[in-house]
């Protein structure tokens, strides 16, 4: 018998639940451990490869919980040049390691969007891990870049994250957004198909291009909020 897709979402749900308790549980103890000041030295590595695959698998659990809840878009209209800006600050200061720099249209004018905020922040968060994550696979100077390009004549702009890491393989294109679909031993398979998800209920479109021992790009490509017309005076 075929499971259907909201029973399945709802039964992931459940699961990630249960196994979120018992996992706060190792957490805690693992906190607990390596604040003890009887453990040998010998065991702290051990103690910190506890806490991080407990990180990993909370991280795990809360994608799929987000995923349970079949979120409902509710636009916002913002500007897009202030939001990127803080955005790239704030990644600048939470994500280690992260070599980010930030392009944005020289034409200054407001860039106004219709775009659930808080969505657009989880969808751009989750391509920027990723982007950090496949950047330092082989990269020298392991490098991300966020960008977006104003298309006024077709009433779209594009918002860009590049990375400099190896490409993505032609196998690999078609399967990239699939869930649980990963090439990285630290990977979910949930952020870019979560991603993926939170541009489809904003209307949006998400696609992907890749040189392949180059770079990978991925784009939302987002409508601008046409300006209100004046009420004519009678």
């Amino acid at each position: 018998m075929e499971m259907s897709a909201d029973l399945l979402a709802n039964l992931s749900g459940s699961i990630a639940h249960e196994i979120r308790n018992p996992l706060a549980a190792v957490s805690h103890a693992a906190q607990l451990l390596e604040e003890s000041e009887d453990i040998a030295e010998a065991d702290l590595r051990l103690v910190d490869i506890i806490h991080n695959q407990s990180v990993r698998m909370n991280g795990i659990v809360e994608n799929i919980l987000q995923l349970s809840r079949h979120e409902k878009s509710r636009p916002d209209l913002f500007d897009l040049i202030p939001f990127l800006e803080d955005l790239s600050v704030e990644v600048k200061s939470s994500l280690p390691g992260i070599r980010l720099t930030l392009h944005l249209n020289p034409d200054e004018r407001t860039k106004m969007v219709l775009f659930d905020r808080s969505q657009l922040h989880q969808a751009l968060w989750k391509l920027l891990e990723n982007a950090l994550r496949h950047a330092h696979l082989d990269a020298a100077i392991p490098q991300v870049q966020l960008s977006m390009e104003y298309l006024p004549a077709t009433g779209f702009c594009i918002i860009t994250v590049e990375d400099n890491g190896p490409g993505i393989p032609e196998s690999n294109m078609t399967r990239i957004f699939e869930p649980f679909f990963t090439t990285h031993k630290q990977g979910s398979g949930l952020g870019l198909y979560i991603a993926r998800q939170l541009c489809d209920v904003n209307q949006s479109e998400l696609t992907v291009d890749s040189i392949l021992g180059s770079r990978s790009r991925f784009h939302i490509r987002l409508a601008l909020a046409r300006p209100q017309k004046r009420a004519l005076s009678v």
